[in-house]
């Protein structure tokens, strides 16, 4: 941008837009939808966007192993896996299909898309509850827990791939009761 300095001669000043530097990411805008079925008022939107954020998204978007970044809920998803689905996971692994590559979308985008939004936003009442985005890897596990019979009757990556494809009819909530409890569900 060109600015005049006092003593009237022509600048240049070097700005970054955004202000941060930083450029958004294809998709920023999915993460604050699901709010406006809270709220109606811009403001109230932007600010609790902005907090959600802040406070848990934005380590979605972290390549970095701290507790509530991206690769210590990727972990935490894979363990999970591992120990409620062992023979999932062991098939699984014999098509190459890698249960956190199929869950990643899930993951970064807190289930915006994928999930109605009415479930979207029960489970992130749950996110901040417990306070921690360790409730989506739980979530991601249920999901698969409960499309296992599909899952191991897949004979090929592109069959595992369709058996989770849509995921938007799925009651989030009592899937994760489930898990938890360890109980069995009612398999898709």
């Amino acid at each position: 941008a060109d600015v005049d300095g006092a003593d009237g001669a022509r600048a240049r000043k070097r700005v970054a837009f955004p202000p941060s530097g930083l450029v958004p990411f294809r998709g920023l805008a999915s993460l604050a939808c699901p709010l406006c079925y809270v709220s109606d008022v811009p403001a109230e939107l932007y600010a609790l966007s902005r907090a959600l954020w802040a406070r848990y998204w934005s380590g979605l978007h972290a390549l970095s192993a701290r507790r509530g970044c991206l690769l210590h809920v990727l972990k935490t998803f894979e363990v999970l896996v591992l120990e409620a689905e062992p023979a999932l996971s062991h098939h699984l692994a014999q098509l190459g299909a890698h249960p956190t590559l199929l869950a990643y979308n899930w993951l970064v985008f807190a289930f915006v898309g994928y999930l109605e939004v009415g479930q979207v936003l029960l489970l992130w009442d749950r996110v901040i509850g417990y306070d921690t985005v360790d409730v989506l890897a739980v979530a991601a596990v249920a999901i698969f827990r409960f499309r296992r019979d599909a899952l191991l009757a897949a004979a090929s990556e592109q069959e595992v791939a369709d058996a989770l494809d849509d995921v938007s009819n799925v009651l989030i909530v009592p899937l994760m009761q489930d898990l938890l409890a360890l109980r069995p569900t009612g398999r898709a």
